[in-house]
């Protein structure tokens, strides 16, 4: 093929290269360019609107640790909303749990839910043949304003998507998100990169902060976007303490989830301990007097 790399830019100064074996699609949907690779180090990746959106490889370490923290600390998550989750991976982890009953999936391009499916089954494995997940497509901006249900977990796996995201990560959002939850219910989301984006990194979690009762921010290294990486988990009304790491590894076992590739009890208590730079970059503006 005529181009041997692929680069992901994480912002306009820097970026990671990617070497490609072999190009597989390359094509335009109505609202998205999309495009699927074989590579070398991360296995078959998918690229939209020329942006890494996931990749087989490693794309666990990017699901397990948005979902797991999240249906951890409900007493028992039953219903489910995923916006953006197109690729199957954050279904799947939320699959893993007998007591989820429904999976409700809002993405906005039915094309690329085809291209995952046809491509991506290390990733989906089956979850979107689940009779407990139902894909809904369409502007989940839009949509979301008319759903009646109520949900004990919503997860915005938008990672990829940054020139159409912003919307999601409003204040307005976020309070439309908080009426959906049940009492329990728990948000589950991407901050961005605390080092490349720090900006939008801090605007999210403080628009979380001014509709949840608890903001809950960690980091996760993910190489296929070139570093560190925020989450959180936002609670309705829960202002309990976090789960420790036995605690964690407690649930995993008690509510079956199996074997995962990453996330565990310890690594759940690591990734809460901000290094000294993000902290900072969390505090409070300091008054004056």
């Amino acid at each position: 093929m005529q181009d041997s790399i692929i680069t992901e830019w994480t912002d306009e100064n820097a970026g990671v290269v990617y070497r490609v074996s072999e190009k597989l699609e390359d094509f335009p949907t109505d609202v998205h360019h999309v495009e699927v690779y074989d590579t070398p180090a991360f296995g078959r990746v998918l690229r939209v609107n020329g942006h890494i959106l996931t990749a087989e490889n490693d794309e666990w370490i990017y699901h397990e640790n948005l979902v797991h923290p999240a249906a951890l600390s409900h007493p028992e998550p039953k219903r489910a909303l995923v916006l953006g989750g197109g690729t199957g991976g954050s279904a799947r982890q939320l699959l893993k749990y007998d007591s989820i009953e429904r999976v409700l999936i809002g993405e906005l391009d039915g094309f690329l839910v085809d291209t995952v499916r046809q491509h991506f089954e290390k990733i989906h494995q089956g979850a979107f043949d689940d009779a407990r997940l139902e894909i809904k497509l369409g502007d989940a901006n839009e949509w979301i304003n008319n759903i009646e249900e109520q949900f004990d977990l919503i997860v915005l796996d938008l990672v990829g998507y940054a020139e159409k995201a912003e919307g999601f990560y409003s204040r307005a959002f976020f309070e439309r998100c908080r009426a959906l939850l049940t009492d329990n219910g728990v948000l589950a989301l991407s901050l961005g990169s605390p080092q490349r984006h720090s900006g939008a990194f801090v605007d999210r979690h403080t628009a979380l902060q001014e509709v949840f009762t608890t903001v809950v921010p960690y980091l996760v290294p993910l190489s296929l976007h070139g570093g560190l990486w925020g989450m959180a988990i936002a609670r309705r009304n829960d202002a309990s303490g976090n789960l420790t790491a036995d605690e964690v590894d407690s649930r995993l076992r008690s509510r079956a989830v199996g074997q995962l590739e990453y996330y565990n009890g310890a690594v759940h208590a690591g990734q809460q301990a901000l290094p000294n730079f993000v902290a900072a970059l969390l505090a409070p503006p300091t008054r004056s007097h």
